[in-house]
């Protein structure tokens, strides 16, 4: 079964896929990590677009349990992904298409007869448009800003709450106006807005939805 998760930046894709996942015993699957691993391997070796793409024939990204650790030429760079300088150049990189074709050949193989809950912002339109079950989860700018800075202080990342809710909205018009794969909300998709929402009604509603659909 394919479960898919889409819906911009800080809407809570990543915290709800992974418990549901560990839950339901399914594969997690964080699509927009595999756009930091090449946007950590574009900064690190101080390369623009052109040459990143000439170097993916190169470049071998390893997934490690249940995507808690990811390993790009054999180091693990999973503290390093969530950096407001990745973030940025993860933005850039997400909007070629020959890099998104090489992100979702890594991850359909990856998943081939898996149970799998895969989040990030095409994987119902692009990835997996035939999957089980489709869900878009969305907040305001504003809420998305505070949990996003949240998880930064925790992490020990220091940054300004206006400048990152400022990165968040160009973030946002970026996915939502790129050619290739635009953020939208999938056909058949379930879509639920958690800005006055807890987590923990937010996962109650969708694990209600997927164990109804599995019966």
């Amino acid at each position: 079964m394919i479960i898919t998760i889409d819906g911009p930046a800080g809407a809570g894709k990543s915290t709800l896929a992974k418990k549901l996942a560990k839950e339901l015993n399914f594969i997690f699957i964080n699509s927009g990590a595999l756009y930091r691993a090449l946007a950590y391997y574009l900064i690190e070796n101080n390369l623009n677009l052109e040459s990143l793409i000439s170097n993916l024939p190169n470049i071998k990204i390893e997934i490690k349990g249940n995507f808690e650790k990811i390993y790009l030429n054999g180091k693990d760079i999973t503290e390093s992904l969530y950096t407001p300088e990745v973030s940025k150049k993860a933005s850039l990189v997400a909007q070629n298409e020959n890099i998104r074709n090489f992100v979702n050949d890594i991850i359909r193989k990856f998943s081939k007869d898996k149970n799998v809950i895969i989040e990030g912002r095409d994987t119902g339109s692009v990835i997996f448009p035939n999957a089980d079950i489709k869900f878009y989860l969305d907040a305001s700018v504003e809420v998305r800003a505070q949990r996003r800075y949240k998880d930064l202080k925790n992490k020990g990342i220091e940054i300004d709450f206006e400048t990152l809710k400022k990165e968040i909205e160009k973030r946002d018009f970026e996915d939502k106006n790129r050619k290739i794969a635009p953020l939208i909300i999938p056909k058949d998709a379930i879509y639920i807005d958690t800005s006055f929402l807890s987590f923990e009604e937010v996962y109650k509603k969708v694990k209600e939805i997927i164990k109804n659909k599995m019966s």
